[in-house]
């Protein structure tokens, strides 16, 4: 009988950044965090409030979180919002489906402790979502307080929120109400928020696991069916590539524009383009892809400019002119979706010194 290997069930360049974001928390937090943090079930846990609608119970949460995190609660002070303004001197939600925007912006939380964090009066009822986001706020303190991270990034706070053991929140984004709050049993609810789907966290966890030495954790069964279906292909895949994928990990080390990353998606869902960026500007690959998912062009950027072309593609993969852009100096083409050139740039030392339309 022929044997049939596991495919892994994320893109490539999706299960290649989950890969090094996860060497790069390892290098920088240390082994033993990233392979033995425990993992807060729900089924665990009785809170003493069943909502965020009063301050001592969101005080209350707070101490809960910074404790599990083993943050200072000293340090975070906290503020209930009563309109849509948004002060960006807080680190937004991962919830946010705008956060990509957020990325784009200089840095925005320079301040030093006590840490601001804000809570929205119309979404203190809404407990799911008030848990995970105020989580999200406080795994970003820790981490900009300890020098972990030096800006926000979505992305790479999602990764954290799983590492800090909130992985099974994440992927379902559910609060058994009145479990976490008595001890009754009742169904999940279940709501999906955050940038990293349930196929990227269902291979994010397996690696983790499979990174742990363990073997199926309990914890599998609080995932939803989608994500708990994911990880177990994501689990085979790395049981049965174990060798090849060890050696990937070996001796890496990880610089920030490899793994601080935003990301922007076509209306039909697929990625248009990918790209690596430090205090909110351009630094590293950038990776386009044309709306049928072929690749479009790959590009190396510096300072938040073109740097370097790699490639040029149409819809078709056939490779068209691409330029001579290298180091800083040369020509970049740049095409429209239909094939069709759209104008040449012309770089000197780093800066545009020149556009030419098509």
């Amino acid at each position: 009988m022929k044997y049939s290997r596991t495919e892994c069930p994320v893109e490539t360049y999706d299960k290649e950044w989950i890969d090094d974001a996860l060497v790069w928390f390892e290098q920088r937090l240390g082994s033993v965090f990233v392979r033995s943090k425990k993992i807060l079930i729900p089924a665990d846990c009785r809170f003493e409030y069943t909502s965020f609608n009063s301050h001592e119970a969101i005080d209350y949460f707070v101490q809960y979180i910074c404790n599990f995190i083993q943050l200072d609660a000293q340090l975070v002070t906290t503020t209930i919002i009563w309109n849509d303004e948004i002060d960006l001197d807080a680190a937004p939600a991962a919830s946010n489906a705008n956060a990509d925007a957020v990325d784009a912006a200089d840095g925005y939380d320079d301040h030093e402790p006590p840490y601001q964090v804000q809570i929205f009066a119309e979404e203190l009822n809404d407990f799911d979502k008030s848990f995970v986001d105020l989580a999200s706020r406080l795994v970003y303190i820790k981490l900009k307080h300890e020098n972990t991270f030096s800006f926000y990034n979505v992305h790479m706070n999602e990764i954290a929120m799983a590492l800090f053991g909130f992985g099974i929140l994440m992927t379902n984004i559910f609060i058994r109400t009145s479990q976490w709050g008595t001890y009754r049993y009742s169904y999940w609810k279940v709501r999906r928020l955050g940038c990293i789907n349930n196929r990227m966290f269902g291979y994010l966890l397996a690696r983790l696991v499979w990174m742990r030495g363990e073997n199926t954790p309990n914890w599998v069964q609080y995932l939803n069916s989608d994500t708990r279906n994911f990880f177990v292909q994501s689990f085979d895949y790395l049981h049965e590539n174990d060798a090849e994928e060890r050696r990937i990990d070996a001796n890496r080390i990880i610089q920030d524009n490899e793994v601080f990353i935003t990301k922007r998606f076509y209306e039909n869902g697929k990625l248009f383009w990918i790209a690596h960026i430090i205090q909110g500007m351009l630094d590293g690959k950038m990776t386009f892809f044309h709306a049928n998912g072929h690749l479009w062009s790959e590009r190396i950027y510096k300072d938040d400019k073109p740097y370097t072309v790699l490639s040029n593609f149409n819809k078709f993969d056939e490779a068209v002119e691409k330029g001579t852009l290298t180091n800083g100096n040369g020509t970049l083409y740049i095409y429209k979706p239909d094939g069709n050139l759209l104008r040449i740039e012309t770089y000197a030392n780093g800066g545009l010194i020149n556009k030419e339309n098509a």
